[in-house]
């Protein structure tokens, strides 16, 4: 499995993940699956608002409303949404991704990002295994 976030690149992801799944085969018989990530990780870490409140950031009803339901992968910058909210200094790419990781609920991550169901369907998770466009 291949998982990478689309970032800035204006492609598709889906049609990104296809190019990327051709050259793989292109070049071993290995089979591969990917993910792209719709925008950047940090999508995912804010589709989880609860696995935020154990960490150093204060959920407001503004930030959950930005990403619930269903509205993670729309947020333009995730990035900055999380500074938003951070108490103390701005959001630590490595440090602050780590603590908030231990704390996601994959479920709850499912309800809130297409790109997360993908995953999880993909990965063979049983809710998602005919689709991943809307959460069950």
């Amino acid at each position: 499995m291949v998982l990478i976030d689309l970032e800035d690149r204006i492609d598709c992801p889906g049609s990104f993940a296809t190019s990327i799944a051709r050259a793989f085969a292109h070049h071993t018989n290995v089979p591969v699956r990917v993910v792209v990530k719709h925008c950047c990780f940090e999508n995912w870490l804010i589709s989880d608002p609860r696995a935020l409140m154990g960490a150093r950031f204060k959920v407001t009803k503004a930030f959950e409303s930005a990403v619930a339901p269903n509205k993670a992968d729309n947020v333009t910058d995730a990035t900055r949404l999380l500074n938003s909210i951070a108490r103390g200094k701005d959001y630590h790419k490595r440090a602050d991704a780590v603590a908030i990781a231990n704390k996601l609920n994959p479920d709850a991550m499912a309800r809130n990002s297409r790109s997360f169901r993908r995953l999880l369907r993909l990965l063979g998770h049983g809710q998602y295994l005919r689709q991943s466009r809307n959460p069950v």
